[in-house]
């Protein structure tokens, strides 16, 4: 109950070889709450389902250990634990006075640095909380972003007048799922042409793609992708030199002003949400073309830092299917926070079956009549939420740095990824329509299913390690297969006979080669060792 006296009775008892000796003892705000008989909750094998029982007994024992074999949908936490610190609020009023001196430091981090500077003095009379923006050749504030304002050569932003981010002194990484079982099936949803929209995604990223210099690079990780349209060129433009800037890979894909005909021309609301429509289709072509983990961006955003949580071992306790921002992740209150609400100008998907298999059931709701403009973010919570997808693919919740905005998530938040210089989110509103899970048409068999065809591309590797490898992966829920050796048929749509090579997947950006290959084979290889040359 945060009492002062619970803290009192319950805290160490200070001895000779204590560890708490000269430490600082006190109570902590905004702990998690947990069922003290199930601090881990239910715990699940990764063997055998047989053993879940099991598992849940070891994990939650005091006095016992959890095993690799298992996973728990809540996380432990040790009294070794990192807390979160609180942000230090300072007082806009003890800043210091404008100066030439701090106007030049602005100056200076405006030309070296991403984002909105901070505006270093005191707020004048006429910048408050509501009008935390100022034009620092002018010092007036307003409600608005100067930035981008011809009429101003130096804006920065007041974040001594923003409300703190909300505190949680533990960050939960998100729910692990128990691996598929034995019989075990996905849902299929009811949807008006999603191969059309497959089609026209495969078509538009063989366009105009803007790409940053570290694609060239065999390091990659994965592969920040995102699409525009002319207008936003210049923000395109800018996220990719913050790519650069961090050392990430990162695609931009053209949509031309006329790409959905005259009905719907660049600029009109049915551009907009046509283009938003697509986005999970777009995702999943990206997977394919890649084979590399993607993180869709939206393309006003802009990195600060590297992200590390995309990239393989970055996740505190195992990897994921599926990160994205969800506002709701680190809530003590276990209601809100096992209902997801998530925003996706941010999300990462993983080389996984089920991720994958998220993203078709994502896609097909977008493709669904009665959700064509409804917001995709939305669509997606109800998807994981009623459609029970929270139970079937390890998520992530991303912390607040990885999308910054203004105003909520802007103050006491070191950015690794931020939102379009300082401005808001939604300036153009968000679409009033609500979103509906559409029926389900079938159920697709996991156990069968999961079984890929897979080919490996270096000259020491067969085929059929290639699909041990990468079907070892499925089966336990862990990205496992080596992208830079073998490729897959994650889809089922290769063909027998495919003139193009791997069923028209580009391969050039794997940095990859050889040449051994069988009689069937050995054109697709020749014609992909040629693309190269």
């Amino acid at each position: 109950m945060a009492l002062q006296s619970e803290c009192d009775t319950n805290s160490p008892k200070v001895g000779v070889n204590s560890s708490w000796v000269n430490a600082n003892y006190s109570c902590f705000a905004d702990l998690p709450t947990c069922d003290p008989d199930k601090p881990r909750g239910e715990c699940y094998s990764v063997l055998d389902p047989m053993r879940d029982i099991l598992c849940t007994q070891q994990c939650n024992n005091a006095r016992g250990y959890c095993s690799d074999g298992c996973i728990c949908e809540e996380e432990d936490y040790d009294a070794g634990d990192p807390i979160e610190p609180k942000p230090v609020v300072i007082d806009p009023k003890k800043l210091p006075h404008k100066s030439t001196d701090l106007t030049n430091r602005v100056k200076m981090t405006s030309v070296t640095k991403a984002g909105l500077p901070d505006c270093l003095w005191a707020p004048g009379g006429g910048c408050k909380n509501t009008t935390p923006f100022e034009c620092v050749d002018t010092g007036s504030c307003s409600a608005l972003n100067y930035f981008e304002v011809a009429s101003c050569k130096l804006p920065c932003v007041h974040t001594s007048l923003l409300k703190p981010a909300p505190y949680y002194a533990l960050w939960r990484p998100g729910p692990m799922a128990p691996p598929f079982g034995d019989n075990a099936s996905v849902p299929h949803y009811k949807h008006t042409d999603m191969r059309g929209q497959l089609d026209f995604v495969r078509k538009t990223a063989k366009g105009s793609i803007l790409m940053s210099p570290m694609c060239k690079s065999k390091l990659n990780q994965f592969v920040g992708v995102t699409f525009f349209s002319p207008k936003y060129e210049g923000k395109a433009r800018r996220l990719l030199y913050s790519c650069e800037r961090v050392g990430v890979c990162c695609k931009a894909t053209l949509l031309p002003p006329n790409v959905f005909g005259a009905g719907a021309p660049e600029g009109s609301q049915e551009f907009r949400y046509r283009v938003i429509a697509l986005k999970p289709a777009f995702i999943l072509s990206q997977l394919k073309m890649t084979q590399q983990p993607v993180v869709f961006l939206d393309t006003d955003l802009e990195f600060h830092q590297y992200p590390k949580l995309f990239t393989p071992g970055g996740w505190p306790d195992g990897g994921r299917d599926v990160a994205i921002f969800n506002y709701w992740g680190n809530e003590t209150n276990i209601t809100n926070r096992k209902t997801p609400n998530t925003g996706s100008g941010v999300v990462f998907f993983n080389q996984t079956y089920q991720a994958k298999k998220v993203l078709v059931a994502w896609a097909e709701c977008m493709a669904y009549h009665a959700n064509k403009q409804a917001p995709d973010d939305q669509v997606l919570d109800l998807l994981l939420v009623e459609g029970e997808w929270l139970k079937r693919a390890s998520f992530g919740w991303l912390p607040a740095a990885y999308l910054r905005t203004m105003p909520s998530y802007y103050r006491g938040v070191e950015a690794v990824i931020d939102h379009d210089h300082g401005n808001p989110p939604g300036l153009d509103g968000h679409s009033v329509v609500h979103p509906v899970l559409p029926p389900i048409e079938e159920w697709e068999m996991v156990s069968e299913s999961t079984k890929v065809k897979c080919l490996a591309v270096t000259e020491s590797l067969v085929d059929s390690w290639c699909e041990d490898q990468c079907n070892m992966g499925i089966a336990s829920g862990v990205a496992s297969c080596p992208v830079q050796s073998c490729v897959c048929d994650w889809d089922g749509t290769w063909p027998t006979d495919d003139g193009e090579g791997f069923a028209g997947w580009d391969l050039g950006n794997l940095g990859i080669g050889g040449q051994r290959r069988s009689a069937a084979q050995a054109r697709i290889v020749k014609d992909y060792v040629a693309s190269l040359l």
